[in-house]
């Protein structure tokens, strides 16, 4: 399993409960598994379907995802396909060709083709080793996104039924999961719940007032980055983008009324970076692997947690930073009411009303972000403090609220529990209301009683109420306010209320301008950087945040990380491939940071796996040794400028100490290293030794450096012309061995940097 990891995948180490998962589908077990985006579901059916014997079926929802992951999977040198509406008939032959010959491991397929009578008699002709149900949520009719042709998939059991099911998902309730595992007639399965928690995601609600201002001072400080930005309308999809695309942003729109053609093309540049911001219906996301998504911003209010969740979930795929900020606003509540009201189904309508009640808690919560959310999906967390949301970094001010509240719970009383919020505060404020007069409630002895504060202070008194179940709501459409046994404690004096305290009332202009919100609204950052900066963010678990956060790298590493971008773009586009199907941000930044010299070193980085080292390794590693030469050269800088304190940087070794100190393992070569070695000895020059692994030269002299390092080549002279060996030898040293560029620059463009690391290499071992 690690062996595979690594050659694969390029990674050293499983993810939190990936190894026993992998563990119960090698041994037959039908395994469900709940796991956050972002953290490592794909692996634990793509790991297996190399290890077993057979052809593994994962069931995809969308073309998008499987293109994603079958690139992403050929690209790691392994033998994965799609069959879907994209291709031509000649190609859906030739693939099924494949996969009766037994070339093919890993096979996407939509549900709706996967139960066709010809796609199961073909798989009824091979061996199947696994059925990999990706997300499943889609099954449950509880879900958020319950689609009736994922309900067809509990015939599989019957269908095959020694072959083991694995189903997996980002997101679903208790409900939801039971109604899974029942529908694919599970048995003797294991269930693994992992940690909701996305520590890499930083959570902020801000108030929906001047929100297109306070988006376009974010969008200015993160210019550059990826984002999403989630509008409840299309209408607003489009005014939005085009005011961004107006303002100087990289933006393009996505929803449903657009075509095919067009959406597809203005996802497909969000995926390859040649976009940075999509705006997006929630029409936009599902399958979406885009790994350095740097922030998701809702525009609007979601319907529900549930798919909140699951966009804010696009962000930070990598485990890098991301910023997820929500504009609330009440308006937006009686849009979706209104939306609601219109459903056919009392059920229906009960259900969305309560799941937009529990939308509007976790806006209005005073408590953890973090803490909130998880707790929605049933998972508890002890610590009050996260550190990376923005009540936990601007905790706001609390007063002893109990002579509030049982102003408030008073005149509940008096009213006898059967009204809802909105008059029982117009009651306490002493409104003048047409249902007031008619009802006589200004008789009552809690009218006015509570005009110290405003109608808007008095509903943020009572929803807080409401959270810490010192009042009660009964009803879906028209919610009462109800006492219960902690509202009577309060009445009783046994127990006393902690609130909030009520925000101060803005005014607002006329003109509705930027100026009419507060100077604290004005003047704060919407992203997290802002956030940690202020006095406030200096919380007790402000150290352990950041334990969880990515280092931040220095000026330095930014600009080499920028050229390894640039490359990888480069390559992506000839390749017609997104980016971080290449590398990932987080592969470039160790790069960027550990700069590696040599293959081996390169194979160490996260996420470079043996078929990326042979393909790709030689052109990044000339990158990073360019770079270093060049960031090696004296600068024309008076050193009396520079502050006494100023620590010099530190700089990695040279590929020459490396060369010289680092013994190199025989054990610990890679089987391509291995495999060019063998060619070497039939007596072929590095040209047709790449011209036969279908690699680069650069490469193949990668593997030449290592072997000479290793002494596994005792001499280069078929590999390197003697008369040019000897003038090479001459330029190294005359300008030394720790830059090729110089020596490259010396000997002119008949010398090639292969031939330049070859003799350089056997000079060193001399």
């Amino acid at each position: 399993m690690h062996k595979t990891l690594q050659k694969y995948f390029g990674y050293t180490l499983f993810r939190p409960l990936q190894e026993d998962i992998i563990n119960d589908v090698l041994s037959g077990k039908d395994t469900f598994v709940l796991m956050p985006t972002g953290g490592g579901k794909s692996l634990c059916f793509q790991l297996p379907a190399l290890l077993m014997d057979g052809m593994t079926i994962v069931v995809s929802p969308l073309i998008s995802l499987m293109k994603d992951q079958v690139d992403s999977l050929v690209a790691n040198g392994i033998e994965a396909v799609y069959l879907n509406s994209t291709l031509s008939y000649s190609e859906i032959k030739g693939i099924k060709a494949s996969i009766v010959a037994n070339r093919v491991k890993i096979l996407y397929v939509a549900p709706e083709r996967l139960m066709m009578t010809e796609t199961l008699g073909l798989l009824k002709s091979v061996n199947v080793s696994l059925f990999a149900i990706d997300e499943a949520h889609c099954i449950s009719e509880w879900g958020h996104d319950f689609r009736p042709e994922y309900r067809k998939l509990k015939t599989l059991r019957g269908k095959f039924p020694s072959v083991p099911i694995i189903a997996l998902t980002a997101t679903a309730t208790p409900k939801v999961r039971n109604d899974i595992v029942s529908e694919l007639k599970f048995k003797g399965h294991n269930t693994y719940v992992a940690s909701f928690d996305r520590k890499n995601l930083f959570y902020r609600i801000k108030p929906k007032n001047d929100t297109y201002g306070h988006l376009l001072q974010y969008l200015r400080e993160t210019r550059g980055k990826s984002g999403i930005i989630y509008c409840q309308s299309r209408k607003t999809v489009d005014t939005l983008s085009k005011k961004l695309k107006k303002a100087g942003f990289s933006s393009l729109p996505y929803h449903a009324g657009l075509t095919d053609k067009v959406r597809t093309k203005n996802q497909e540049m969000f995926i390859k970076d040649d976009v940075q911001i999509i705006v997006a219906t929630v029409a936009f996301g599902m399958g979406i692997d885009k790994p350095n998504v740097r922030f998701v911003v809702h525009y609007d209010l979601p319907k529900n947690l549930e798919s909140y969740y699951q966009e804010t979930g696009r962000g930070g795929r990598d485990g890098l930073e991301c910023d997820c900020i929500l504009f609330f606003g009440h308006g937006d509540r009686y849009k979706i009411e209104y939306f609601i009201n219109k459903m056919g189904k009392k059920q229906e309508r009960d259900i969305a009303l309560v799941q937009l009640r529990e939308m509007i808690d976790y806006c209005e919560a005073n408590s953890c972000r973090r803490k909130v959310l998880l707790k929605y999906f049933g998972e508890e967390v002890e610590e009050d403090n996260c550190g990376n949301c923005d009540v936990c970094l601007e905790p706001k001010e609390m007063f002893d609220g109990t002579e509030a509240a049982k102003k408030l719970l008073l005149c509940v009383e008096d009213l006898d529990q059967r009204f809802g919020m909105t008059h029982v505060i117009d009651v306490l404020v002493g409104a003048k209301t047409k249902k007031i007069i008619n009802s006589r409630h200004s008789m009552l002895k809690s009218y006015s009683a509570g005009r110290e504060y405003s109608k808007s202070q008095w509903q943020s008194i009572a929803r807080e109420l409401v959270r810490l179940e010192v009042l009660g709501v009964e009803g879906t459409k028209y919610p009462l306010l109800k006492l219960n046994p902690k509202s009577m404690a309060v009445l009783g004096d046994s127990e006393f209320v902690q609130i909030t305290k009520p925000a101060d009332e803005v005014k607002i202009s006329v003109k509705g301008s930027c100026a009419a919100t507060t100077k604290t609204s004005k003047s704060k950052s919407l992203s997290r950087a802002a956030s940690k900066s202020t006095p406030k963010a200096k919380t007790k678990s402000s150290s352990k945040s950041k334990s969880t956060a990515t280092k931040t790298i220095n000026a330095t590493d930014s600009e080499l990380f920028e050229r390894l971008r640039v490359l990888r773009k480069t390559l992506a586009n000839r390749a017609n491939l997104p980016p971080y199907i290449i590398f990932a941000d987080t592969s470039l930044r160790q790069m960027a940071a550990k700069r590696p010299t040599t293959a081996q070193d390169f194979l160490e980085i996260t996420g470079v796996a043996e078929h990326k080292l042979e393909k790709y390794g030689g052109t990044f590693l000339a990158e990073i040794a360019d770079f270093c030469d060049n960031d090696e050269k004296p600068t024309q800088s008076n050193d009396q400028t520079k502050p006494k304190s100023e620590k010099p940087v530190k700089r990695p070794p040279k590929i020459s100490e490396i060369l010289k100190n680092r013994a190199v393992n025989p054990d610990v070569l890679s089987s391509s290293v291995i495999e060019t070695l063998e060619l070497y000895k039939q007596h072929m020059s590095v040209e047709e030794i790449a011209h036969i692994r279908n690699l680069t030269q650069s490469t193949i002299a990668e593997h030449m450096e290592i072997l000479v390092q290793s002494k596994r080549i005792d001499s280069i002279d078929h590999m390197v012309d003697p008369d040019k060996k000897c003038i090479i030898e001459n330029a190294i040293n005359d300008v030394g061995d720790k830059f090729l560029s110089r020596i490259k620059a010396k000997l002119g463009d008949d010398y090639s940097y292969g031939e330049i690391k070859l003799v350089r290499a056997a000079m060193m071992c001399e």
